[in-house]
């Protein structure tokens, strides 16, 4: 699937109560995950309210156990690649991001996995450890 690439708040132009998406010099065809893991460590962390919405808009979630490992493999991308972009730009705010990326790539692994809207049941347990019982 073809995804944004940095798709977030600064690249959304609202125009008379249409969201539409700018700068896509980073799409190109990836997981459909990707997107959705920057929004889930940065503007979803502010309004729980928000992730939800978006899920259900988007109308996917992350369901299956091949899915969950693709959400912890993303997370590492992402935070391997803020690594480097923070050393390339060697600025003192930049350490922050680095930090808070690290710290939820590791969080990735045991509990990241994003909730279903209420209006969905989830077929797979939020840790991504197996089905849900």
């Amino acid at each position: 699937m073809t995804t944004h690439g940095d798709f977030q708040p600064r690249n959304w132009l609202h125009d008379d109560g249409t969201v539409k998406v700018n700068d896509f010099g980073r799409a190109d065809l990836r997981p459909w995950i990707h997107d959705v893991v920057r929004l889930s460590h940065q503007q979803f962390l502010t309004d729980h309210h928000l992730g939800a919405a978006f899920y259900l808009g988007l109308g996917r979630f992350v369901r299956t156990p091949e899915e969950a490992g693709v959400w912890r493999l993303e997370n590492l991308n992402q935070a391997v690649g803020t690594v480097v972009w923070a050393h390339q730009v060697e600025t003192r705010s930049s350490s922050s991001r680095v930090s808070s990326c690290w710290k939820g790539c590791c969080k990735a692994s045991n509990r990241s996995l994003p909730e279903p809207p209420a209006t969905e049941q989830a077929p797979f347990h939020r840790s991504g450890r197996g089905p849900a019982g």
